[in-house]
């Protein structure tokens, strides 16, 4: 997602796709921009979008305190899931 946090930015998923390919794993990366949208609002819209079956995330760790300040997409999507989500860490 493009535009909700600094450190994205448009076409680091074609690093990805590479890293992914090198492990035999075809990929596919759709850009979309946030504009403005908390990060998990944004993956409902697009799993939607796409009547996606599953969600694969990564799940970090931050503080609470961080996490009250800045949002999560993790928590945001576990707090009321619409669809599965499988977490890896």
């Amino acid at each position: 997602m493009v535009g909700e946090k600094a450190s994205a930015r448009s076409g680091q998923g074609a690093e990805v796709i590479r890293h992914l390919a090198l492990h035999g794993v075809q990929a596919t990366v759709d850009e979309v921009d946030a504009a403005g949208r908390p990060i998990g609002q944004v993956l409902e819209t697009y799993m939607n979008q796409q009547d996606a079956d599953l969600l694969v995330m990564g799940g970090f760790g931050h503080s609470r305190v961080r996490d009250f300040l800045l949002g999560g997409a993790t928590g945001a999507l576990l707090k009321d899931p619409k669809f599965p989500v499988l977490l890896s860490h």
